[in-house]
């Protein structure tokens, strides 16, 4: 997921929260040259149909995501929202994994 770190917006006013990883000096650029938000949920958006399939298939979780319905999606926000109910159902997940060890 380190090649999604160069595509992040500006920090909001409020900051990023502490645990938030710096983004390389590279993504100094996007912000320099003013690269659009909406290029940048763009990319992020095909970034994360290629990722995440990916981590599907050599996760412990049982999970079904298409990288063809990924990317036939109408719209970028469509596939970010796709991706964001995936990760969260993951980490729904991961977390019961976690609570039923931990008994």
């Amino acid at each position: 997921l380190r090649e999604m770190l160069p595509l992040l917006p500006p920090p909001p006013e409020s900051g990023w929260p502490a645990d938030m990883p710096e983004p390389p000096s590279s993504a100094e650029w996007l912000s320099r040259f003013g690269y659009p938000p909406l290029r940048r949920a763009q990319r992020v958006s095909y970034l994360m149909a290629a990722l995440l399939p990916e981590l599907a298939s050599v996760s412990a979780l049982p999970a079904k995501l298409d990288r063809r319905a990924l990317l036939q999606t109408a719209s970028v926000r469509e596939r970010l929202q796709a991706g964001v109910v995936w990760l969260s159902h993951q980490r729904f997940k991961l977390a019961a994994m976690v609570a039923v060890r931990e008994l």
